[in-house]
């Protein structure tokens, strides 16, 4: 798929991930509360989200940071009325954790 093995290295199958958005695109408010009109709160991009992904391969960067490419994603605002899917994205390491695994119905 790629042409440097040694700087890509393939997840097959993909693994269910969940991305850390507060940790990909740190929040910074403009002003506290009463200074962020009500539309930006409700109907912004929520930043704070955990979203659900797969992760598709690691890229080693020129610096030695891993990155992630993962599909999948789809951002959101507080009152559900805007829906932003994403192409495949490079996501930092310690932006990822696998995702739990679905426990069958009736399991304990």
């Amino acid at each position: 798929m790629y042409d440097i093995p040694d700087a890509v290295r393939e997840v097959e199958p993909p693994r269910p991930v969940i991305v850390s958005l507060a940790r990909v695109w740190r929040p910074i408010r403009l002003g506290w509360g009463r200074d962020t009109p009500l539309w930006m709160r409700a109907g912004g991009i929520s930043l704070t989200d955990e979203l659900d992904g797969l992760l598709n391969c690691w890229v080693c960067t020129s610096t030695g940071e891993w990155l992630g490419m993962v599909d999948g994603l789809e951002l959101g605002s507080q009152n559900g009325r805007l829906h932003l899917p994403l192409g495949p994205q490079l996501i930092r390491a310690d932006a990822l954790r696998p995702a739990e695994p679905a426990t069958p119905s009736g399991a304990e």
